[in-house]
């Protein structure tokens, strides 16, 4: 079945389905309805982004200009024309607004902190003092690192444990 096919689907919930859920609580039968559709709308939108991604890839790798504007229609006008509106609240708790920022911020200090990580590696495979693969390094290297720059801080006088941490350094 492709992406085509699912938004006609998702346009119209089968009858029986609703029916079924109709059996339930039927106070909850519309808010259920329309909680579901939303998500599938979400689930479509998303289908689309990364059939697009796909399409993209084969525009830079093989120079076959000519499908960009299928690529800009699955990734974007559709998506959003399917989620359009307001943002909704997707889980009890959550603030109505954009985490695009956050997510952003936290984006790039992953990015930092793997660049760090790969700095030290390569450092520390040049100095062949160790052959030890990066995820050997952030599990037994730097927490090893971290007790031993921060615990003088926390039990010793201040005087005292910085002079400890310079001289470990």
């Amino acid at each position: 079945m492709s992406v085509w096919d699912k938004a006609d689907i998702i346009k119209c919930i089968g009858l029986n389905w609703r029916i079924s859920l109709s059996m339930s609580d039927p106070d909850l039968v519309p808010l259920l309805i329309q909680r579901v559709k939303r998500m599938n709308l979400i689930a479509c939108a998303a289908e689309l982004i990364a059939d697009g991604d796909l399409v993209n890839v084969q525009i830079r790798r093989y120079r076959q200009w000519q499908l960009s504007q299928t690529s800009s229609v699955a990734s974007c006008i559709i998506p959003a024309s399917l989620l359009h509106g307001q943002r909704e609240i997707l889980e009890q708790g959550e603030h109505n607004f954009n985490r695009f920022g956050g997510w952003l911020g936290k984006n790039s200090m992953t990015g930092k902190n793997l660049r760090l990580m790969e700095d030290l590696h390569v450092h520390m495979l040049a100095s062949r003092e160790s052959s030890s693969g990066r995820d050997t390094i952030r599990l037994e290297y730097l927490t090893l690192l971290l007790k031993q720059l921060t615990e003088p801080l926390r039990s010793l006088p201040k005087a005292e444990a910085v002079e400890k941490v310079v001289e470990f350094i």
